[in-house]
Order: C-alpha cells, then structure tokens, then sequence
C-alpha cells in the first residue's frame, strides 16, 4: 500500500501539471501564438481494480491539438502547419506542445498501469492467504512491511 499511495501521490502531481499546462496553451490561443486549437480528452484505466481511480477522476491525460477534430498524428499537425505556411518557430512552438503533450500521456499512462500491477499484486497475496486462513498477523515482519518494491521477493 506504501508505494501505491506515493504513484497516487506522483499522479495527482502529473495532474496538477497537465492542469498549468493548459492553461499556458489556453492564453497561447487566446494570444494568437497557435495555429491549431488545443483540446483536452481524460482516458481512464479500466479494470475492476481500477473503478475507484474513474471515481475520484485519476485519469490518463489524452491531449492533442484541434482543427475541426481531435489531431494526435504529428504528421497530421505538420501538414496543417505546412498548409498555413508556418514559420520555423511556429512549427517549433508546436512541436514544443506536441512533446509536452505526449509525454503527459505516457507518463500517466505508466503510473497507472504500475499502480494496477500492485493492486493485483495485493489482491493476489490476500487471495492466497484467504486460501491458507492465514490472519496477516501471523506473517513475519519481512512479509508485512515492505519498505519498498525494491525489497519484494521477486524484484
């Protein structure tokens, strides 16, 4: 449970920048600095052991650019930009977004995905101790308190 509450932890973080990152691509818009509009898709992990995270909106940050459709393909955005006769540097700003936008998807992307490893993790340990009538109290410290992942059994 430790390292599940510091990914928590990690991703409301990631969050809370995705958040300071729209709104400096909102007033590039509102300032004319772009020439695709930005849009904001939230993709959310599914899984049983997943739900809680939908309910308490962790969600998996799916941002793109925008001209009458969501625009995820680099290429797509290269040939709009081409189209509206881009300057070398309204092409880099653009590609500056685009990273920055990838990179919040899959950094999300990987922190949930480990947080639902270690709720599998869980739930199968609690499934072979409920199998054995084993009480967690019974199990030596080594086994139930694990500082970190590092120190699990099969790292």
């Amino acid at each position: 449970m430790p390292q599940i509450l510091l990914l928590e932890k990690e991703w409301q973080a990631l969050l809370d920048d995705v958040e300071a990152f729209l709104q400096e691509a909102r007033d590039m818009v509102q300032k004319n600095q772009l020439l695709l509009g930005i849009r904001f898709n939230r993709n959310f992990k599914t899984g049983q052991l997943m739900e809680s995270y939908k309910e308490r909106k962790f969600c998996i940050p799916y941002l793109c650019f925008w001209k009458k459709r969501n625009i995820f393909k680099w290429e797509e955005v290269s040939k709009l930009l081409a189209q509206k006769n881009a300057s070398f540097d309204e092409i880099m700003l653009h590609m500056w977004l685009y990273r920055g936008m990838r990179d919040f998807y899959y950094r999300a992307y990987t922190i949930s995905g480990h947080i639902e490893q270690l709720l599998h993790y869980q739930e199968d340990c609690n499934r072979a101790m409920a199998i054995e009538n084993f009480n967690v109290k019974m199990l030596p410290d080594a086994m139930r308190r694990v500082p970190d992942e590092q120190s699990l059994p099969g790292y």
